[in-house]
């Protein structure tokens, strides 16, 4: 075979075909000489054999040559072309910084290259153990399990190629982020991987990056889920002429659920979400589709009627077309502002509805609020109250009070001030003041506040009240007055009853002129006392009257002659009488009584003369009237008035009017009583009694009778009967009086009469001498009135169960209301007065026991 020019012998090919022609030669020689021990074996044949071996030797020695010398240099080709590329591979590495590795995966060693460490902190791989237990080492504990992983994969087959980020330890003990890419490159006869090549690529920049990006991502969107804003990006859709038609939701949070109560809503329309918002809400709409367009933000509020709620909202446009929506919801906001507008308006109004002031200034005395009623009592307008202080609003001697009141104020906390108020147009008005401190949200003073009230009337109030309770101490006094008089009049009747009883049993007796002289005298003088007490008992209201229902004016016509001729010529008296239908129920003679002392008096009040004038009309007396005269009642009444034009009364005169023996006549003209029974009369009688004097203007007395609905009594005319002489009987009568004297006069003027008298000196003994004693039914009970324990009324009562025709004739000095009304309900029954005497003691004894009994 030709040998090309450029043949070399290779000594590892040479020896190869040399052995394998020797060995094949010698296999050659030894079987042929084998043969040839074989006889009949030609030697031609065997030498032919021979040679033909040996060129089939040496063309197969040298066919072997060529094949393993082409191959040898086939490797060696490839051997050159690998390390050229690892030669050209590692340049580009080292050029880009990357490391590189070359690993012995039946070892466990590498090979690397400066880069490998360097980008971990080292100088240079110089020194540096590199194998797989370093680089596990050198792992990040989060990272190791993953990386080994995947080496093991690829080391074992299962993928080609190795590719994973993570973190290895670096000089300074710190962590880099590489991209590790490797693959297997050597395989041993076994198929099994023997060696690795590889890069590791420093990334902790471009991963520090990528984590600060996603942690800014997570940040954003942690932010964006947990806003409590709501947040909704969307795109807008228009109509061809860019009307905003709708809008789509890209994405919201979870607070756009919780403020709008929408779900579900990403991807749809708004009008598939809230049908009816482009009919109800267009303003929206529109507002979204022109930041959408123009990208120039707006911040609103805005009532979407189709949620029923009040939003925040503030938009603006990151790209063309859409919109981002960050709103919260204001309804729970706008709901309470517009209760605090309610509320303000409500305070304002009610301020501005009181009488009262109200007020507020700085610590300066700056007016900071006051409500209308400053304006309007004060006549100061608003701007000018705004320039006023405090001090201004009062009279110049008052204002250093007010404002020591003001410092008491800021020193104490609160202060209370009664002073005078002055207004613009000069009117002085008394006010009270209470005022405090004002504080802002954080409880710092800042100011006075305080309400300001008209206390004119009450003033007026408490000028009422203070008369009305002095006239009150006055008929309070009064009344004490008639309680002492009525007793002493009861306790002198007792005795004037004796004085005048034995004094007419004595004139009757004793025929000696000079001895009757005296008596008349002695029974004058009781006359005259009785009269007195009369009058006292008229005062305390205890006399028994005999009402009867009248008209008023009727009775003043029947007084009249009587009344003219109690006046002198100089002095003239009017009738005015008016409204004639009224009917009153008074004692008529009384009424007369009350009249005539009414008319002395005014008489006596004009020494010189001039004008009486009496006047009837029917009133009515209202709550009001009542309530400013004590003891008055409302209702209907008759009102008669006595005017006169005399010389009037000072009030400390007329506070002590109706007094009993008080009055301002010289000694000895007049008693002073004459006032004080018209007074009691006219109580009595269920009415009321008011004076109005001047002094100089004359005086009028007002009597107040109450109007009735009973029939009128029918008039009748007194049948004046000559009492009839005692005639002598034998009738049995009962006299029961806690007085002995008094007893035994009875007695003796009944002994004269023939009667049987029973005497006690109480009900109680009485009803003893009734059951312990024999003798015949009584034709006649005679009882005092008033006595200790049991009443005459009542002892009458328990005698008249037992004999109910029973006649009883009462006697007292005076008697309560109750008890005199009780008198009038048996036509068998008398009262009789104290003092009486025995001439009319007897004849109302007689009326009794006559057939019939008494007739009145």
């Amino acid at each position: 075979m030709p040998i090309p020019s450029r043949f070399h012998l290779d000594p590892y090919a040479l020896r190869i075909a040399a052995m394998y022609f020797l060995l094949s030669c010698g296999w050659i020689f030894f079987t042929d000489f084998l043969v040839l021990t074989v006889p009949f074996m030609n030697q031609s044949l065997l030498l032919a054999g021979i040679l033909k071996g040996c060129f089939f030797v040496t063309v197969t020695s040298s066919l072997l040559y060529w094949l393993i010398r082409r191959a040898l240099t086939q490797q060696e080709e490839s051997n050159r072309l690998l390390a050229e590329n690892e030669e050209r591979l590692r340049l580009a590495l080292t050029a880009s910084n990357q490391g590189m590795y070359d690993l012995d995966l039946q070892s466990g060693r590498a090979t690397v290259n400066d880069a490998y460490y360097q980008m971990l902190g080292y100088d240079s791989a110089m020194n540096r153990k590199a194998d797989v237990a370093d680089w596990t080492a050198r792992l990040h504990p989060d990272d190791r399990e993953k990386a080994l992983e995947v080496f093991r994969a690829c080391t074992e087959g299962e993928t080609a190629r190795y590719k994973m980020e993570y973190r290895l330890r670096t000089a300074g003990n710190g962590w880099k982020w590489i991209l590790s890419v490797g693959s297997v490159v050597g395989w041993d006869s076994g198929g099994r991987p023997v060696r690795m090549l590889g890069t590791h690529l420093d990334i902790d920049d471009r991963k520090q990056a990528d984590l600060a990006l996603t942690a800014s991502e997570q940040r954003y969107r942690s932010l964006f889920a947990n806003m409590q804003e709501g947040v909704a990006y969307c795109r807008m859709l228009f109509d061809g002429d860019n009307t905003p038609s709708d809008f789509v939701y890209l994405e919201v949070n979870e607070a756009f659920t919780r403020l709008t109560g929408l779900e579900h809503v990403v991807g749809r329309k708004v009008t598939e979400v809230l049908p009816g918002i482009k009919e109800l809400d267009p303003e929206l709409l529109g507002i979204y589709g022109r930041i959408a367009l123009t990208g120039q933000p707006e911040k609103f509020e805005i009532y979407i009627m189709a949620l029923a709620r009040w939003f925040s909202v503030s938009v603006y446009s990151p790209e063309q077309g859409c919109f981002v929506a960050v709103f919260d919801n204001i309804t729970a906001r706008k709901e309470s502002e517009a209760a605090l507008q309610k509320e303000k308006s409500f305070t304002e109004s009610a301020l501005n509805n009181l009488n009262d002031f109200f007020f507020v200034f700085d610590l300066e005395g700056k007016f900071l609020r006051w409500n209308k009623a400053l304006s309007t009592v004060s006549g100061y307008g608003d701007d000018e109250i705004r320039a006023m202080k405090p001090t201004d609003f009062f009279p110049q001697e008052l204002r250093h009070i007010v404002q020591n009141a003001i410092e008491t104020a800021v020193r104490e906390g609160s202060v209370f001030l009664e002073t005078t108020l002055l207004t613009k147009d000069g009117r002085e008005i008394p006010y009270e003041f209470t005022a405090g401190l004002f504080k802002d949200l954080n409880g710092v003073t800042i100011g006075i506040s305080g309400t300001g009230r008209d206390i004119s009337e009450r003033r007026e109030a408490e000028r009422e009240r203070d008369e009305l309770t002095a006239q009150l101490r006055q008929a309070q006094k009064i009344e004490a007055i008639g309680t002492l008089t009525g007793g002493l009049a009861h306790d002198f009747n007792n005795i004037l009853t004796v004085i005048n009883g034995y004094a007419a049993l004595l004139l009757r007796k004793v025929p000696d002129m000079k001895t009757r002289e005296i008596l008349d005298h002695i029974a004058e003088a009781g006359n005259r006392a009785a009269d007195m007490t009369q009058q006292l008992l008229a005062f305390s209201r205890r006399q028994v009257l005999e009402p009867k229902v009248i008209k008023p004016e009727e009775a003043i016509l029947r007084a009249e002659k009587l009344l003219r001729r109690l006046l002198p010529e100089s002095i003239r008296i009017t009738l005015a009488c008016r409204d004639r239908g009224g009917k009153v129920k008074v004692d008529p003679g009384q009424l007369e009584q009350v009249l005539i002392n009414l008319v002395i008096n005014a008489r006596d009040a004009m020494p010189t003369g001039g004008e009486i004038t009496l006047a009837t009309q029917t009133v009515r007396i209202d709550s009001r009237f009542a309530h400013s005269h004590p003891g008055a009642q409302p209702g209907n009444y008759a009102m008669i008035t006595i005017d006169d034009t005399g010389e009037g009364m000072p009030p400390e005169v007329m506070e002590r009017v109706f007094e009993p023996f008080f009055t301002t006549k010289a000694a000895g003209k007049g008693t002073g009583l004459g006032l004080s029974m018209v007074y009691g009369i006219i109580k009595q009688s269920g009415g009321y009694i008011t004076v109005e004097s001047t002094v100089g203007a004359g005086t009028t007395f007002s009597l107040y009778l109450p109007l009735v609905e009973e029939d009128l009594h029918p008039d009748e005319e007194r049948q004046e009967e000559q009492p009839q002489p005692p005639s002598q009987t034998n009738a049995t009568v009962l006299v029961v009086e806690d007085e002995e004297s008094i007893r035994s006069f009875i007695r003796e003027i009944l002994d004269e009469s023939g009667c049987n008298v029973l005497l006690a000196a109480s009900p109680e003994e009485a009803l003893r001498v009734m059951e312990t004693t024999l003798h015949p039914p009584l034709d006649l009970l005679i009882t005092d009135m008033v006595m200790p324990g049991m009443n005459g009324s009542q002892l009458a009562h328990i005698l008249r169960e037992r004999q109910p025709d029973l006649r009883v004739l009462f006697m007292s000095g005076y008697t309560d209301v109750d008890l005199a009304r009780e008198l009038h309900l048996s036509e068998q029954t008398v009262f009789l007065t104290k003092p009486f005497l025995p001439a009319t003691f007897m004849e109302k004894v007689t009326e009794l026991l006559l057939p019939g009994g008494a007739q009145r």
